[in-house]
């Protein structure tokens, strides 16, 4: 089974710090950008997410790691039925980086 994992790529920063995701499968790693920023006070670590209390815009940020994650399980699992694991090149590709605006719209159309 795979997991998906979000890390910042530099959690002291104090400007807005990418968002990696990280999905371990079969004793592989894979590194994935997801074309998201967040300011690092505003991360929690332990939830790897971001902090929605007292930030409202967080939720939409949120929302979009969701939407990474699912499109990595995906990805994974689409190969595992086919008897494949998936390349390092696959699961990139499966995260195409969407716009947080564009997330929202998407979770409100009830997709």
């Amino acid at each position: 089974m795979a997991s998906v994992s979000f890390l910042l790529k530099e959690p002291s920063a104090t400007k807005l710090t990418p968002i990696f995701a990280f999905i371990s499968f079969d004793g592989q790693r894979v590194k994935v950008y997801t074309g998201l920023s967040i300011l690092p006070k505003q991360w929690l670590k332990g939830e790897q997410r971001a902090q929605v209390r007292g930030l409202p815009d967080n939720g939409t940020l949120n929302d979009a790691l969701e939407l990474a994650e699912q499109q990595l399980l995906d990805c994974y699992r689409t190969h595992r039925a086919q008897g494949q694991l998936p390349s390092t090149e696959e699961l990139r590709a499966a995260v195409v980086p969407v716009p947080a605006e564009q997330v929202a719209a998407v979770a409100t159309a009830g997709f």
